[in-house]
């Protein structure tokens, strides 16, 4: 797993730029020899929580273990949804999440 994190000023800057960097960084993480169709990229919003067994989940059976399988999406909640104006320290209740 490598965890890709933008600061300002590149954060913040649209979907576009931190998928293109996110990718840029991916490419020089990994070593020449990786088969990349089997590499798989997860994209999570900051304040977006998975639940603690989707990566088990997206790649089980009904998922990326299926060689006819191009995507999977999961539920994601929000940990921040009920609050006006999210703080960047402000942490949301936890919540046990179902895998979609």
């Amino acid at each position: 797993m490598h965890l890709v994190r933008r600061v300002r000023p590149q954060a913040r800057t649209g979907k576009g730029d931190a998928l293109n960097a996110a990718y840029d960084q991916l490419a020089e993480f990994l070593p020449a020899d990786t088969d990349r169709s089997a590499v798989v990229v997860c994209v999570v919003d900051a304040d977006g929580r998975l639940a603690p067994g989707a990566l088990a989940a997206v790649s089980g059976p009904a998922g990326f273990a299926d060689p006819e399988v191009g995507g999977v999406q999961v539920g994601v909640r929000m940990r921040n949804v009920g609050e006006e104006r999210p703080l960047p320290d402000a942490a949301g209740s936890p919540t046990p999440w179902p895998v979609c």
